[in-house]
């Protein structure tokens, strides 16, 4: 089709909208609508809490009810669960806060032990001895660089080395959590 072909078929096309929206207006909707027609009373409408408990089958919470944090926290017994293992993903580090560096919530004699079995090393590039970078937990960190308070001091083909103080841990290359 030209140009001209298809503005032709494009005014058709406007025109019928036009047209179904004039008999619409004035055949279908019935005068048409007034700001008074449309808007409601809030007297008009009534609804209890045992008409809520019918159609959604759970009660309304209430502002003096459990927040979401206390629920959460009583699902904890419930699940079996133990929560310190999670961080809270809302809580900015320590770093961004000025107090610390995230390190400093490790005690000496567990500090390895517990950041082996927090962190997984996903992807290594290793360009030489003493270069390259990883990935862990989603972030890149490269040779020099510290993560979670360790210093990344080494690299090898398979492992990443990691040191705080004089504890040194070494994560192996593991597919994605």
């Amino acid at each position: 089709m030209t140009k001209t072909n298809l503005r032709k078929v494009y005014g058709v096309i406007l025109a019928l909208a036009l047209i179904s929206l004039v008999a619409d207006r004035l055949f279908f909707g019935e005068g048409g609508s007034t700001p008074q027609q449309a808007s409601a009373s809030s007297q008009d409408v009534h609804v209890t809490e045992a008409a809520v408990l019918d159609v959604i089958g759970e009660p309304v919470l209430q502002s003096d009810q459990a927040t979401l944090a206390q629920r959460l926290k009583s699902l904890e017994g419930d699940f079996d669960l133990d929560i310190s293992d999670f961080r809270d993903a809302f809580m900015p580090s320590k770093d961004w806060l000025g107090g610390g560096s995230d390190g400093d919530k490790f005690t000496p004699d567990t500090a390895g032990r517990e950041f082996a079995r927090l962190h997984h090393v996903t992807s290594i590039l290793y360009v030489g001895e003493g270069k390259g970078s990883v990935i862990i937990d989603d972030q890149f960190v490269s040779v020099g660089q510290v993560f979670d308070g360790f210093t990344l001091i080494g690299i090898t083909d398979k492992t990443a080395v990691f040191q705080l103080a004089q504890e040194t841990v070494e994560l192996e290359l593991t597919s994605a959590p």
